[in-house]
């Protein structure tokens, strides 16, 4: 598997379409800026989103996206190298 950078491994729709995956809601319902604690996140589902984001290539643990959890701010950390 070729190294990707971290940059080129998720976008900001890739993320959106994760997380709703991961709730199992529509991804029109996913709110960018509410605590995804609310919307139904839970640490299960928080490792399966680090696994995931590991094998693209982006170097992400669980602490890195704890705390306050939402995808705006999982995407500026995630994009930021």
């Amino acid at each position: 598997m070729p190294d990707i950078p971290p940059t080129d491994a998720l976008s900001l729709d890739g993320i959106r379409q994760d997380v709703a995956e991961v709730l199992q809601i529509d991804l029109q319902e996913l709110d960018d800026d509410e605590l995804l604690v609310y919307q139904g996140m839970d640490s299960i589902r928080l490792m399966t989103l680090v696994q995931r984001w590991r094998d693209k290539g982006t170097e992400v643990t669980f602490v890195d996206l704890a705390g306050e959890a939402t995808v705006k701010r999982w995407w500026d950390q995630l994009r930021t190298p």
